[in-house]
């Protein structure tokens, strides 16, 4: 076995504890959570408050969970569509890159004026695409208004 085979497998048995662990980390907060919430049933009952009172608490603790991870997931719908938007504009400026060089690498000494132009036009064109690409993709829709309207 060489070293790059050991290098595979030693990065593959780490991503797969990694793995492991936070999942049992979720299950574990899980456990947790359910623990606590019996203990807050248990104190709110030691009080001498009725069952409704301590469902209507249950409920708005509840509440207050699915509003905080309803923020996280639309977070991250918006992180995703920001990272997407940056790869699709770095995927773009490589190709115009690799489009300049390939139009000077076949010109001789002295480039033709339509290839100095292609490669001067070239650029702006697929920055405006991009931008309006990171636009749609931020944003969501076409016909959505813009923020403060």
């Amino acid at each position: 076995m060489d070293l790059g085979e050991l290098g595979f497998w030693l990065a593959a048995g780490i991503a797969l504890a990694a793995w492991i662990l936070s999942t049992a980390r979720t299950v574990q907060t899980g456990i947790r959570e359910k623990q606590a919430t019996i203990r807050e049933i248990m104190r709110l009952e030691a009080e001498g408050k009725s069952a409704p009172e301590t469902l209507k608490y249950l409920r708005e603790q509840d509440a207050a969970y699915q509003a905080e991870r309803d923020r996280d997931r639309q977070w991250e719908k918006v992180w995703g569509r920001r990272v997407l938007a940056g790869i699709g504009a770095f995927i773009a400026a490589v190709v115009v890159f690799l489009v300049t060089i390939r139009i000077f690498n076949g010109a001789g000494v002295q480039p033709q004026s339509w290839q100095a132009l292609i490669v001067l036009v070239l650029p702006f064109v697929t920055a405006g695409f991009s931008a309006f690409l990171v636009y749609i993709l931020i944003r969501g829709k076409k016909n959505v208004p813009p923020p403060g309207a």
